[in-house]
């Protein structure tokens, strides 16, 4: 009979539907944000730089270089706005860019590009020699066929094989794997249209179609340029493919969430809650009245410990047992410390506006709205617009950029260290500042939370 009327009772039904609900917001929350990361990015930031100081022929100053310039930073179908570029000067302005983590990778054309071209057009390779006859070649553009080459010269490339052009590739695997993928296959796609044009313009130095290519030429005239690829920002063993920094990010964020549910259940328990189960009524003994500004400074003190302990241990786990690679143990211990206890005031919020279902509500954003937005396994330029959004005013986001600062560009500021630190303590104060004036508000007598149950409850 009372199974009957249980079943009868729509508030059975309404948790059904509301589980449902959930499994169907897990699911949106987590494949919405990473199943198709390639239709989503725009504006993946990119470097070029151009060194090459060119080459005299024929009382003219020839830069390739330049052309390569031109070419890489022009947008085309199969980038469109996926790509944007950045023009540096020098290659230290690029791997300044690379060690603040505000760029995938930087295409750096070398101050002999130009020599290198000139040397292959004359069918040599680059040398003292080649590079001071070079001004005494009549060759005025890159499509105009060359005239003899010098007997100097000659002799050079005779000795010296002929060698592919270098264009160096300047990689920030720190920034995540699929940063690092995309940046290998911009990369490679750029110097292969070089390339190809090089051996149009090579072709054409050296007689057309129908010339006689010089056999020790024609190996390096099928692939004429190459990239030399240097792993600027390495990630290193021990370091879960590049993705420690997010996943002990995720953990520090649980720490603070789960160390605050236990929190406040227990509290709660202590206090005499009717909300907390009789059978565990014998472990806390006599009730402890508090009001609800005293549990909540209860509360708030608590997390600071759980903070200050919490950090310290996890720190120990993971670099001390299981050898987790960081370039700074200090910062990151202290960091995760500020990290767990916005995300356990974070967590309180929730709990001290809409009492134990602001659990559930903590999970949904928390989790299943904080992870896909944290730019963890996708930087934010790889994510819809929503989650790009969400992840500004969610405590993980911000855990995710101090962690990866510290972990892999030597805790600097500028790679998402103070980004994180202001990030968290904004949200910190706000969350603090909030859950308070809502103790206060129950304090003077107003119903929220959990209610307080009456005395012969407790």
């Amino acid at each position: 009979m009372n199974l009957r009327t249980v079943f009868r009772n729509p508030m059975t039904w309404a948790q059904l539907v509301a589980t449902i609900l959930m499994a169907g917001l897990m699911t949106l929350g987590y494949m919405g944000a990473f199943l198709s990361p390639e239709s989503h990015t725009h504006g993946a930031p990119f470097i070029v730089v151009n060194e090459d100081q060119g080459v005299t022929a024929g009382g003219q100053t020839m830069n390739f270089g330049a052309q390569v310039l031109q070419g890489i930073t022009a947008t085309t179908p199969e980038t469109g706005d996926k790509v944007a570029w950045t023009v540096l000067d020098s290659r230290a302005d690029a791997e300044q860019r690379l060690a603040e983590d505000r760029a995938y990778a930087a295409i750096v054309i070398p101050a002999t590009y130009s020599q290198q071209i000139a040397a292959l057009m004359q069918g040599g390779a680059p040398s003292a020699t080649t590079t001071q006859s070079s001004a005494a070649t009549p060759s005025a553009s890159a499509s105009t066929p060359a005239s003899a080459t010098p007997a100097a010269t000659t002799t050079a490339s005779a000795a010296t094989p002929p060698q592919p052009a270098t264009i160096d590739i300047l990689l920030n695997s720190a920034a995540g794997a699929y940063p690092t993928n995309l940046a290998k296959s911009v990369s490679a796609t750029a110097v292969a249209a070089i390339s190809g044009e090089v051996r149009t313009q090579l072709v054409q130095a050296l007689g057309g179609e129908s010339a006689q290519i010089p056999v020790a030429l024609s190996s390096v005239l099928a692939n004429p340029v190459v990239e030399n690829v240097i792993d600027q920002q390495p990630t290193g063993p021990h370091t879960a493919g590049g993705n420690s920094p997010f996943y002990y990010a995720l953990l520090l964020m649980l720490a603070g969430f789960v160390g605050m549910d236990i929190l406040y259940l227990g509290l709660e328990m202590i206090m005499g809650r009717s909300a907390v189960s009789r059978i565990v009524g014998m472990l806390r003994g006599a009730a402890v009245p508090l009001s609800p500004l005293q549990a909540w400074g209860t509360r708030v003190i608590l997390s600071a410990a759980l903070a200050i302990v919490g950090s310290l241990v996890q720190a120990g786990v993971a670099i001390g047992l299981l050898d987790m690679a960081v370039d700074r143990v200090m910062p990151l211990v202290l960091f995760g410390m500020l990290a767990i206890f916005t995300s356990a005031i974070f967590t309180l919020l929730f709990l001290t506006l809409f009492g134990t279902p602001g659990l559930l509500l903590a999970i949904l954003v928390q989790t299943f709205l904080g992870a896909p937005s944290a730019r963890g396994i996708f930087p934010k330029e790889m994510l819809p617009d929503f989650y790009q959004k969400a992840g500004t005013v969610l405590p993980l986001r911000y855990i995710t950029d101090g962690v990866r600062s510290i972990v892999f560009y030597d805790a600097n500021g500028a790679a998402g260290l103070t980004r994180g630190i202001a990030g968290l303590a904004i949200i910190c104060a706000i969350s603090l500042g909030l859950s308070g004036l809502v103790a206060w508000w129950q304090e003077r007598g107003h119903t929220t939370g959990d209610p307080v149950p009456a005395a012969s409850e407790a």
